[in-house]
C-alpha cells in the first residue's frame, strides 16, 4: 500500500471575521483536514475573531496572499477569492465551495478555472450542472 500523502491546502474566505455560515464551515473542513496531517493555511482580506480562531486551531492565516508560499491545492468559497487565488497561483487546482446562488460573491467564476465544485444542496448542484462550469 502507499503512504498517505499529505498536501498544504490554502483555503480562502471573503472574511474570517464574525462567525458565519462559510466560516463556522471553513473552521470545520479546517479542523478535519488537520487531524488527517495536511498543513492547512488560510487567507481573507477581513480577519477577526474567525481568523484567531483558526490560528488557535494551528491553522497559520496569512494577512498578504503573496506570503502563503506554495500551496497543492486551494479550496475557495467565494468569487472575489476565487480569483486573487487564481491570479497568486495560475497552476493550483481550485475546489469551490458553492454555498447557494442567492449572493453574487457565492457564484463560482468561470475565469477562476475551477477544478471541482462542492454543492452545498441539490438546488445548488444542479445550478453547477446547468451552468457547466
Amino acid at each position: 500500500m502507499g503512504q498517505d500523502r499529505h498536501v498544504r491546502i490554502l483555503c480562502t474566505n471573503q472574511s474570517l471575521n464574525l462567525r458565519g455560515g462559510s466560516e463556522t464551515y471553513l473552521e470545520t473542513i479546517v479542523t478535519e483536514l488537520l487531524c488527517l496531517g495536511h498543513d492547512v493555511v488560510a487567507w481573507s482580506w477581513h480577519r477577526g475573531a474567525m481568523a484567531r480562531r483558526l490560528t488557535h486551531l494551528g491553522c497559520r492565516v496569512y494577512e498578504d496572499l503573496a506570503d502563503v508560499g506554495a500551496v497543492d491545492v486551494i479550496h475557495a468559497q467565494h468569487a472575489s477569492t476565487a480569483l486573487a487565488a487564481r491570479v497568486q497561483f495560475p497552476d493550483v487546482p481550485i475546489v469551490f465551495a458553492c454555498h447557494s446562488w442567492v449572493f453574487d460573491i457565492e457564484d463560482p467564476p468561470a475565469a477562476s478555472q475551477p477544478a471541482a465544485f462542492i454543492a452545498f444542496n441539490d438546488v445548488v448542484a444542479t445550478r453547477l450542472h446547468a451552468s457547466r462550469l
